[in-house]
């Protein structure tokens, strides 16, 4: 029998299999392709929120830097809150003596309260539309591809550390959005307070010689320190810097000059009667003992320092003009004529006439006895105890006062307040020079993703 053999169907089959399976391979590869595409396309969608939302972030803490550099150069406002914080440091301190300046300088810095006070008060301007315009609209960056964000659910605190700023930026793209939660904190550095020596004293007051800078301290003149040794018979020291050591005395036959002179004594200086004695020009006598001067010519541009007690009999002619004199102890005058001077007195006075007192200060800081009182224009007396005055007041000019704690004279002003403006040296100025420090704003952001 003839056997037939044809392999055709089979081939056929083998062909139809590898069509199928390579049909199936190329739907799949399509398929995963399309599906890496779509992936893709939503990857670079949310890529593009999310770069729009961080866009928003930037937006807003340009706006805050903005608006604390606007307030930091608003010299006015910031005056504001410095006269707020003043009043409160008042509050809490009552009147500011020199002794709490120290107290006060540690409390700003370490009492919570107090830079608590001043984050609040920087944050009602922060947010004021002056500085800080509304901004949580839609802010639209490309309106073809629906490309925006917008700040929005702003909630600002603050706290004795910073200020806080919480919001939500939304980028959105098309369909698709993210919002990114975000802090933005403003750390607060402290407070500092500045008295300067001008600041020092009362700030003014009622009358005066010109304010607080003119109250005698008693501390107006420096200790020249080691100086040469004069010599031994020198009475005429024009010109000279030197010292002198022990009881030193010059008698009636001694011409005495002081002409730029810077003359130490350490011990006492006596200056007997004479005729010509003691000449003084733009000179400084610094004395560490007491003084006797039994007369004394015009003193002019003289700084004249006593630690002890001193006992003028006469100081002749202008008397004292443009000059300082300080004296620690008990000083006794019989005529004094001060003419742009000032005179710091730390014991007990006993004067027995102030002549046409003008443009000056005199400072007593325990009881006076003074027979009569001339004043002329912006000049004070100041007596810090009892004073005892036997004649009234002759006003001759303007703007000048005498006060006391208390007095047998009408004509003294012996009210607390007023004396305390005027007189008090232990007093600081009302309104003080405060710096407040801020670091620059630092943003954390928290991404929450909402599609």
């Amino acid at each position: 029998m003839k056997k037939i053999n044809n392999q055709q169907g089979n081939t056929l089959l083998l062909v139809l299999m590898i069509m199928t399976v390579f049909t199936l391979l190329f739907i799949s590869l399509m398929g995963q392709t399309l599906s890496n595409t779509k992936q893709l396309s939503k990857t670079e969608e949310d890529f593009q929120a999310v770069s729009l939302a961080e866009m928003g972030v930037i937006y807003y803490k340009t706006a805050i830097d903005t608006s604390l550099n606007s307030l930091m150069s608003d010299q006015d406002e910031l005056n504001k809150i410095y006269q707020l914080l003043g009043q409160k440091v008042i509050q809490d301190f009552g009147e500011i003596t020199k002794d709490k300046i120290e107290l006060i300088k540690t409390a700003l810095k370490t009492d919570p309260s107090y830079s608590e006070f001043v984050t609040s008060e920087w944050l009602k301007r922060i947010n004021d539309p002056n500085y800080f315009p509304a901004i949580d609209y839609l802010v639209d960056i490309d309106s073809a591809s629906h490309s925006a964000f917008q700040i929005q659910d702003i909630i600002a605190s603050n706290n004795s550390k910073e200020i806080t700023y919480k919001f939500i930026s939304k980028g959105i793209n098309d369909e698709k959005s993210v919002n990114l939660a975000t802090e933005i904190n403003i750390p607060f550095s402290g407070i500092e307070i500045n008295l300067s020596s001008e600041d020092e004293g009362s700030g003014g007051g009622s009358g005066g010689s010109g304010g607080s800078e003119d109250i005698p301290s008693g501390n107006d003149i420096s200790n020249p320190g080691n100086l040469p040794t004069c010599g031994p018979e020198q009475t005429d020291f024009s010109n000279s810097d030197c010292q002198m050591t022990g009881e030193i005395t010059f008698d009636n036959n001694d011409k005495v000059v002081f002409s730029n002179t810077t003359l130490k004594i350490n011990g006492s200086l006596t200056l007997a009667k004479s005729e010509n004695n003691a000449a003084t020009d733009d000179s400084t006598l610094y004395i560490s003992g007491n003084l006797t001067a039994l007369n004394m010519n015009s003193l002019d541009r003289l700084n004249l320092h006593v630690g002890g007690s001193a006992n003028f009999k006469n100081l002749t002619g202008d008397a004292l003009n443009n000059s300082i004199i300080e004296i620690g102890g008990n000083a006794s005058f019989k005529n004094i004529k001060p003419v742009l001077s000032k005179m710091y007195i730390g014991g007990k006075a006993d004067i027995e006439n102030i002549n046409e007192m003008e443009k000056s200060f005199i400072f007593v800081n325990s009881d006076a006895s003074i027979n009569s009182i001339q004043l002329g224009n912006n000049s004070t007396v100041c007596v810090k105890g009892h004073l005892n005055l036997d004649n009234q007041i002759l006003f001759k000019g303007t703007n000048s006062h005498v006060y006391a704690l208390s007095s047998n004279n009408t004509s003294v002003v012996t009210d607390q307040e007023a004396y305390n403006n005027a007189c008090s040296s232990d007093l600081v100025q009302k309104e003080f020079d405060f710096v407040i420090n801020w670091d620059a704003p630092s943003p954390s952001t928290e991404y929450d993703y909402k599609y």
